[in-house]
């Protein structure tokens, strides 16, 4: 390859020693009596031209840019097409920590075209200090500055002529454990639900037999009375159980969610007759989605439901529904001003049939958390000053719908 890329110097120097002859030859002709300096200048040409031979070879030779074909484009634009595809979000970064290059996940992340990691709108300071800080090969769980987990992998490469560079990876963690997580549950609700129906059933019936033939002892009767009364309170745990499993599959259109908002709103206006004052901040613009509007409506019943009941019996319950709309989601508040959730249950009031109310069934945010989930959408409990706050984050849905 080296001797291929000096073969045109050599042929420059070609030409030079044949011109030098030339010159030469001609100057023998003309000075056929002086000898000597004949011989001293053929002497001089030669030695210049082997000295600019072993110049020409020992330079480094200069590499020509190989000229861009329509396949090298079409092959480079498939490549982009594929990285905007993956929902991690990718930065590659120089060796000043500058962003030089991103896919359209982390733009999403960022909020917009950014240039350094300090400027990327999900990101807090703390997290970006540990960002800069992470070595090639590192794995890391931190967390995004609206609570979130980000699980990070950080990469180093060297592309052909240039220097090296960083590549981050962040992917959002909630989601996909959300997932698997929901997934289990079905699988578990689905076995339960058979066996215990399966148990149930034949108990009611035998018990309503029996409870139909005359002349019990009183003893009997309020024995078959209590074992058809629980047998009947477990069939409606086990509705209430088949619930989770039975959740439909979303029917995703494009709508206004500040209407559907509203429309729940309204139609929960029952909440000031008994003393709760509902409030509602909404965008002025609208705050289109794609989803499937019937499932999100349930979802926001759901959590209506549960921060009535937590205010209720407060001096001056109060409940606020937060709308806002950002490049890159729609976020849905709950608000209310109830004694709120203690640290060490945030992470268990999902849990199915979890509940801290005297009569609830522990199933209203598990159903929410999962029709979030259909929507590759997040529901989560966050830190709030005063009561409980749930925030339901809508991703923006790039014209294709966001459901399973």
């Amino acid at each position: 390859m080296d001797s291929l890329a000096a073969y045109p110097r050599v042929s420059a120097v070609g030409w030079r020693l044949v011109i030098a002859g030339a010159a030469l030859w001609g100057a023998i002709q003309l000075l056929p009596s002086h000898h000597i300096a004949t011989i001293g200048l053929l002497l001089i040409v030669a030695f210049l031209a082997l000295a600019d031979l072993c110049v020409s070879l020992t330079r480094q030779p200069v590499l020509q840019a190989r000229p861009t074909t329509t396949d090298d484009a079409r092959e480079a634009e498939h490549l982009r097409a594929l990285l905007d595809a993956v929902a991690t979000a990718l930065f590659v970064l120089d060796a000043q920590g500058r962003i030089v290059r991103c896919n359209r996940a982390a733009r999403r992340m960022a909020g917009a075209m950014v240039s350094r990691l300090e400027d990327v709108a999900a990101l807090d300071p703390r997290t970006i200090s540990i960002l800069q800080a992470l070595p090639a090969g590192a794995r890391r769980l931190v967390r995004a500055k609206d609570g979130r987990n980000l699980l990070v992998w950080c990469g180093s490469f060297t592309a052909p002529g240039a220097a090296p560079q960083r590549l981050l990876s962040l992917q959002w963690v909630a989601g996909e454990l959300d997932a698997v997580e929901i997934e289990a549950w079905h699988a578990m609700t689905r076995v339960l639900t058979h066996e215990m129906m399966n148990a149930l059933a034949p108990i009611v019936s035998l018990t309503e037999s029996l409870a139909a033939l005359p002349d019990h002892p009183p003893q009997t009767a309020r024995a078959l009375a209590t074992i058809e009364r629980r047998a009947t309170h477990l069939l409606g745990f086990v509705e209430r159980y088949r619930q989770l499993g039975d959740l439909p599959r979303p029917v995703p259109e494009a709508f206004d969610l500040s209407v559907l908002v509203t429309d729940v709103a309204q139609s929960t206006m029952s909440l000031e007759d008994i003393g709760i004052r509902l409030d509602l901040s909404l965008p002025t613009e609208p705050a289109r989605i794609i989803a499937d509007p019937e499932l999100l409506e349930r979802a926001l019943a759901n959590l209506l439901q549960n921060a009535a009941d937590a205010v209720r019996g407060q001096p001056s319950p109060r409940i606020t529904i937060e709308l806002t709309t950002e490049k890159t989601e729609t976020i849905l508040r709950v608000r209310d001003n109830g004694p709120g959730i203690p640290v060490d249950r945030i992470d268990e009031v999902f849990v199915p049939f979890f509940t801290t109310k005297e009569g609830g069934s522990g199933i209203g945010l598990s159903l929410s958390r999962q029709i979030a989930a259909a929507h590759h959408a997040t529901l989560m409990a966050v830190q709030s000053d005063e009561g409980a706050c749930f925030e339901l984050r809508i991703p923006a849905a790039d014209g294709e719908p966001s459901a399973h």
